[in-house]
C-alpha cells in the first residue's frame, strides 16, 4: 500500500478512537444524571459545554493530522466510534457504576446514621 492510503488508514483509526473517547466521557454525565436529579436547564447547560468540549478535540484531530482540512471520512470515523461505543460496552458500564455509586451512598448514610446513633 502506498504511504498516503496507510496514513488515511491511521487517521480514520485516530478519528474511531477519539469518538469512542468522546462516547465514553459522556457516560461519566449520564452516571451522575442517573445518580442525582438534573433539571432540564442543568442537562442543557451540560450537554452545551460537552458538545464544545467535543468540538474543540474533534477540531485539534483535524487541525494536527490534516491542517484543518475537513475530511469526510475523519468525521464520520468519530461518529461511527461513538456509535461503536454507545451500542457496546455503555449501557453495562453505566449500569454498573450506577449501581456501585448508589450502593456505596447507601452504605455511607447507613453508617453514619450508626455513627451518630452512638455519640
Amino acid at each position: 500500500m502506498s504511504e498516503i492510503i496507510l496514513w488515511e488508514i491511521q487517521f480514520f483509526l485516530r478519528s474511531l478512537i477519539l469518538g469512542g473517547i468522546l462516547r465514553a466521557s459522556y457516560d461519566f454525565i449520564l452516571i451522575l444524571r442517573k445518580i442525582k436529579y438534573a433539571g432540564n436547564i442543568r442537562i442543557a447547560v451540560e450537554d452545551f459545554f460537552y458538545w464544545m468540549i467535543c468540538c474543540y478535540f474533534i477540531f485539534g484531530l483535524l487541525y494536527e493530522n490534516n491542517d484543518g482540512v475537513l475530511r469526510g471520512f475523519a468525521i464520520s470515523g468519530v461518529i461511527i466510534g461513538m456509535a461503536i461505543w454507545h451500542f457496546g460496552p455503555s449501557p453495562i458500564i453505566i449500569n454498573l457504576f450506577t449501581v456501585a455509586i448508589k450502593k456505596l451512598k447507601n452504605f455511607v448514610r447507613k453508617l453514619k446514621i450508626w455513627i451518630l446513633r452512638k455519640k
